[in-house]
Protein backbone atom coordinates (compact mmCIF):
# COMPACT_ATOMS: atom_id res chain seq x y z
CA UNK A 1 0.00 0.00 0.00
CA UNK A 2 1.89 3.16 -1.50
CA UNK A 3 0.71 6.56 -0.54
CA UNK A 4 -0.70 8.54 -3.24
CA UNK A 5 -3.02 11.68 -3.71
CA UNK A 6 -6.51 11.69 -5.12
CA UNK A 7 -8.71 14.80 -6.42
CA UNK A 8 -11.42 15.58 -5.85
CA UNK A 9 -14.41 15.75 -8.00
CA UNK A 10 -14.64 18.70 -9.47
CA UNK A 11 -18.12 18.83 -10.01
CA UNK A 12 -18.29 19.28 -6.21
CA UNK A 13 -17.92 22.95 -5.76
CA UNK A 14 -16.81 22.99 -2.36
CA UNK A 15 -14.02 20.48 -3.14
CA UNK A 16 -12.44 22.00 -6.91
CA UNK A 17 -8.84 22.31 -6.98
CA UNK A 18 -9.16 19.94 -3.33
CA UNK A 19 -6.90 16.80 -3.20
CA UNK A 20 -6.37 13.77 -0.57
CA UNK A 21 -3.25 11.50 0.37
CA UNK A 22 -4.52 7.72 0.44
CA UNK A 23 -2.67 4.76 1.53
CA UNK A 24 -4.81 1.82 1.27
CA UNK A 25 -8.25 2.46 2.56
CA UNK A 26 -7.23 4.91 5.11
CA UNK A 27 -7.60 8.88 4.15
CA UNK A 28 -4.85 10.83 5.98
CA UNK A 29 -5.09 14.79 7.00
CA UNK A 30 -3.30 17.59 7.88
CA UNK A 31 -4.09 18.21 11.89
CA UNK A 32 -3.79 21.91 13.20
CA UNK A 33 -1.45 20.63 16.38
CA UNK A 34 1.31 19.25 14.02
CA UNK A 35 1.01 21.81 11.17
CA UNK A 36 -0.46 24.96 12.54
CA UNK A 37 -3.34 26.79 12.18
CA UNK A 38 -4.56 27.60 9.15
CA UNK A 39 -4.68 24.54 7.19
CA UNK A 40 -6.86 26.53 4.37
CA UNK A 41 -3.32 28.32 3.85
CA UNK A 42 -1.43 25.25 2.53
CA UNK A 43 -0.30 24.27 -0.44
CA UNK A 44 1.30 20.44 -1.81
CA UNK A 45 2.78 19.49 -4.74
CA UNK A 46 0.41 16.99 -5.83
CA UNK A 47 4.01 15.31 -7.91
CA UNK A 48 5.80 15.67 -4.24
CA UNK A 49 7.41 12.60 -2.96
CA UNK A 50 5.37 11.49 0.29
CA UNK A 51 7.75 9.47 2.41
CA UNK A 52 6.04 6.98 5.02
CA UNK A 53 7.24 7.16 8.78
CA UNK A 54 6.57 4.62 11.40
CA UNK A 55 5.36 6.47 14.76
CA UNK A 56 5.88 3.86 17.45
CA UNK A 57 5.02 5.94 19.72
CA UNK A 58 1.69 7.04 18.16
CA UNK A 59 -1.44 5.32 19.03
CA UNK A 60 0.31 2.10 19.87
CA UNK A 61 2.37 2.34 16.75
CA UNK A 62 0.81 3.91 13.15
CA UNK A 63 2.22 5.00 9.83
CA UNK A 64 1.88 8.64 9.36
CA UNK A 65 3.77 10.40 6.18
CA UNK A 66 5.57 13.14 5.71
CA UNK A 67 5.85 15.58 2.43
CA UNK A 68 6.72 19.12 1.96
CA UNK A 69 4.29 21.77 1.41
CA UNK A 70 3.87 25.47 1.16
CA UNK A 71 1.75 27.80 3.58
CA UNK A 72 1.16 31.15 2.51
CA UNK A 73 2.41 33.56 5.12
CA UNK A 74 0.42 34.59 8.04
CA UNK A 75 0.92 38.13 7.26
CA UNK A 76 -1.20 37.71 4.07
CA UNK A 77 0.97 38.49 1.73
CA UNK A 78 1.60 36.19 -1.33
CA UNK A 79 4.89 34.86 -0.26
CA UNK A 80 4.94 31.76 0.50
CA UNK A 81 7.09 29.57 2.70
CA UNK A 82 8.19 25.80 2.74
CA UNK A 83 7.62 23.85 5.53
CA UNK A 84 7.37 19.80 6.46
CA UNK A 85 4.14 18.44 6.81
CA UNK A 86 2.97 15.83 8.97
CA UNK A 87 -0.24 13.69 8.18
CA UNK A 88 -2.25 11.04 10.04
CA UNK A 89 -5.16 8.50 9.23
CA UNK A 90 -8.18 10.44 9.91
CA UNK A 91 -9.02 7.52 11.72
CA UNK A 92 -5.90 7.63 14.06
CA UNK A 93 -6.32 11.59 14.22
CA UNK A 94 -9.77 11.12 15.63
CA UNK A 95 -8.50 8.61 18.39
CA UNK A 96 -5.33 10.81 19.40
CA UNK A 97 -7.00 12.83 22.54
CA UNK A 98 -8.25 9.09 24.07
Amino acid sequence: MSPHFVRADPRVRADIGKIAIVRGPEVYCLEGCDDGSFLADVFVDSSACIEEVWCGDLLGGTITLKLEGERINESEQIQSTSFMAFLMARGAARNREK
